[in-house]
């Protein structure tokens, strides 16, 4: 894989450090993986592989001769992308999974259904994880402990977010897991469609475009507590442990849930880039989130809420 490729979409650092991959390899354990042409979304290469795999192909179409990447479809593949300006998107299929056997079914069976079934193109839809969900009639998809499809880019980013050391704002940071179909009514007389967060949220030129969306994720339901929370006047969402978005609470819109005791909501405005400005001119949308967000640092032994009062503390008073 390329330098290039090694970076989240329009990164403008150098590429990641060693460190920083030898955490992702770690974190991917043995893992199946599709080479995807970015220019059309679709895969040409379906592969297998743990530690450091992922970054072969690059290198292997770097050195190959002419000769070599003539006789070799995917080296073709590969320099025919590049010579296009762009370079191929490494998608995680399955990851965390721990003996061959199991890698190697799920190898199989990726390239049998894509030898199986014809591959369009759909240029009106960002080729991303699951954005083609409504072409299966399944009600849901089946838990994947968190290893499901993903790119690795987006992997890399996560890690090398910068940690979240704004401490003089306080906060509420609500930890949002993966998306959940739920209809349901939230505060000021809205309703949202389901809670958690997306995986094509992942992406932040993409998610960037789904605040709104993501807000109401992130206003409602969770137990917290009444006094404490009116006076914050921010909420972050959080997924992965990286800060995606921050939100105003519109004040004296804190309500209960009209029918589980201890659950409340609230309204919510959206904070974007320019909007509010801290005491010493730094902005606090891209120093809560930013581009690629914030790491929060981990919980405390034994906290297994899914929100937190920042700045982090170890005991807090609830209503």
């Amino acid at each position: 894989m390329s330098k290039k490729n090694l970076n989240p979409t329009g990164h403008t650092s150098e590429e990641p450090s060693k460190k920083v991959l030898k955490q992702v390899a770690d974190e991917l354990g043995m893992y199946v993986y599709m080479l995807v042409d970015p220019r059309n979304g679709l895969p040409f290469y379906v592969g297998k592989g743990q530690g450091l795999r992922f970054t072969y192909h690059g290198f292997e179409a770097d050195a190959a001769s002419e000769n070599e990447a003539e006789k070799n479809e995917k080296i073709k593949k590969i320099n025919e992308i590049r010579a296009s300006g762009s370079d191929y998107e490494f998608w995680i299929l399955r990851y965390g999974m721990t003996t061959e056997e199991e890698y190697t079914a799920v190898e199989a069976a990726a390239i049998d259904l894509l030898h199986s079934f014809p591959l369009g193109v759909w240029p009106e839809r960002t080729h991303v994880p699951e954005c083609f969900m409504d072409q299966l009639t399944n009600a849901r998809r089946e838990a994947s402990r968190g290893h499901g499809i993903t790119l690795l880019n987006d992997l890399i980013a996560e890690k090398e977010a910068p940690v979240l050391t704004l401490t003089e704002v306080p906060m509420l940071l609500f930890t949002l897991h993966e998306w959940e179909d739920k209809p349901e009514d939230i505060p000021g007389g809205k309703r949202r469609d389901g809670n958690g967060y997306k995986s094509e949220w992942r992406r932040s030129a993409i998610r960037e475009k789904h605040f709104e969306e993501i807000g109401r994720s992130t206003c409602a339901w969770w137990r917290v507590g009444k006094d404490s929370a009116k006076k914050i006047e921010y909420a972050v969402a959080v997924h992965k442990g990286v800060t995606r978005a921050i939100f105003r609470i519109v004040p004296n819109t804190l309500v209960d849930h009209p029918e589980i005791k201890g659950r409340r909501g609230f309204q919510f405005e959206p904070i974007t880039r320019g909007k509010v400005t801290l005491s010493d001119g730094r902005d606090l949308y891209d120093e809560v989130v930013g581009q690629y967000g914030h790491r929060i640092p981990d919980k405390l032994k034994g906290d297994m809420s899914q929100f937190r009062y920042w700045p982090y503390q170890n005991k807090q008073k609830r209503n």
